[in-house]
């Protein structure tokens, strides 16, 4: 199976992952670079406010691909209800792998950007170094 196919299979769920993977990973290694540059003081305390804000939005991008999930397994067992026992197991089997893609997806691409964001935060939280003089 191609990942062309693979996305189709996680459905509606996938594009908003993917839209905001897109805008927030880049963020994600902005964030750590201005945390790891910016010198102590209000531009610090900044940068680790908006990375604290990005922890929340890549735990909500992984949310997403669950929510994808729960939709996905209630639309399987509500597409089994006229189906004869036989079949209904193969069936089912097949639908739980398609609803979990988007879950898949959404934690591959969430919890990157929510760790990335959280090590912004801890450098942002650093200590500033005194100059000695």
């Amino acid at each position: 199976m191609g990942l062309g196919a693979w996305f189709q299979m996680g459905g509606v769920w996938m594009y908003p992952i993917l839209a905001l993977g897109l805008l927030l990973g880049p963020l994600s290694l902005i964030a750590v670079l201005a945390a790891a540059v910016v010198p102590g003081g209000t531009g610090r305390r900044i940068v680790g406010g908006l990375a604290a804000f990005g922890i929340v939005a890549g735990l909500g991008v992984a949310g997403i691909g669950l929510i994808g999930t729960v939709v996905g397994t209630s639309s399987v067992d509500a597409a089994l209800e006229g189906v004869p026992p036989d079949v209904r197991e193969a069936i089912r089997e097949q639908g739980m792998k398609e609803a979990w893609v988007s879950a898949t997806f959404g934690l591959g691409v969430g919890l990157p950007i929510a760790g990335a964001m959280a090590i912004a935060v801890l450098l942002a939280r650093r200590p500033v170094a005194s100059a000695s003089s």
